[in-house]
């Protein structure tokens, strides 16, 4: 029996996980503020609604509990004297609170700017996340191809056992 063909999308395992990437890059940013959008699914369990194409990510069947959710991308300067670049994850269109992380970028095209978060958020069914990047006034930055991705990750919880001396004890079956 097969679970996983790559990049075939039809996989169903118990635990949710996503893996989404913009192959194509060359996303404009402004300090209009843009959400990424991603072209290309790698991995995504039946517990996630995405469209190719689209910035929102939708937590589908009921999944509630914490994810790790990781984004990062790579962006030269399109136009302008170069500023700071700020990126952010939004949930349900609501700036989460420490996710932000800002890096300068220079005039210098050959200059390259990569941002890279890590964080835990508690996500309900219909829960949504979105990652959003604003650059200064009068300047453009552009992701670059194949460096903008987002993996979100349940985190599977388990209650202490200090019968087996705190390890957690794997029996083939998968706790939620």
């Amino acid at each position: 029996m097969t679970r996983y063909k790559e990049y075939s999308n039809n996989i169903t395992p118990a635990v949710p996980y996503l893996l989404l990437i913009d192959a194509e890059g060359y996303q404009a940013f402004t300090n209009a503020g843009e959400f990424h959008t991603w072209d290309t699914s790698i991995v995504q369990t039946n517990n996630f609604t995405f469209t190719v194409g689209t910035n929102k990510v939708f937590l589908d069947t009921n999944s509630s509990g914490l994810f790790k959710v990781t984004y990062n991308c790579s962006y030269g300067l399109g136009q302008g004297g170069g500023d700071v670049i700020t990126t952010s994850l939004y949930k349900n269109g609501v700036e989460i609170t420490g996710s932000r992380v800002q890096d300068m970028i220079t005039i210098d095209e050959a200059d390259i700017v990569s941002q890279s978060s890590t964080f835990v958020l508690f996500l309900s069914k219909g829960d949504s996340v979105q990652v959003r990047t604003v650059v200064g006034v009068g300047t453009i930055a552009l992701s670059q191809a194949n460096t903008s991705r987002i993996l979100i990750e349940f985190i599977p919880m388990h209650g202490g056992n200090n019968g087996s001396g705190g390890r957690v004890d794997y029996k083939g079956a998968i706790r939620r």
